[in-house]
């Protein structure tokens, strides 16, 4: 995010960029909380976020993430997804690698895949 937006939401909402900046911190902290993710900063207050090899945010665009929904051992499984490119979000750390790792190990091996489709 570049400096001159966040003055210009400053502007909008009435709050000074640090207020804005302090937000945007605490939200990257709760997409780290989901997803292993890595922000890094840029330039004139930017911030690009890598999630596995792919960036969920690259200057200043945000990646658009979906999921696929498959049955695995008769459960529905959503996995997360980058809609332009179909590729699975990386799960090696945060709630969502937690909640995959379960399904895997906790789903009696029973049952077999048996569809797959993406989510409107």
């Amino acid at each position: 995010m570049p400096t001159s937006w966040l003055r210009r939401a400053a502007a909008r909402r009435r709050a000074p960029p640090n207020d804005l900046r302090d937000r945007r911190g605490e939200l990257l902290k709760q997409l780290s909380e989901k997803v292993r993710s890595a922000p890094s900063k840029r330039g004139r207050g930017a911030v690009n976020v890598l999630v596995g090899s792919e960036f969920l945010v690259l200057e200043g665009t945000s990646a658009e993430v979906t999921t696929t929904i498959s049955v695995d051992r008769g459960i529905r499984v959503d996995t997360p997804v980058f809609a332009a490119t179909g590729t699975k979000l990386s799960l090696t750390g945060g709630e969502l690698a937690g909640l995959s790792d379960s399904i895997r190990k906790d789903i009696p091996r029973s049952s077999t895949t048996s569809t797959t489709s993406r989510d409107p």
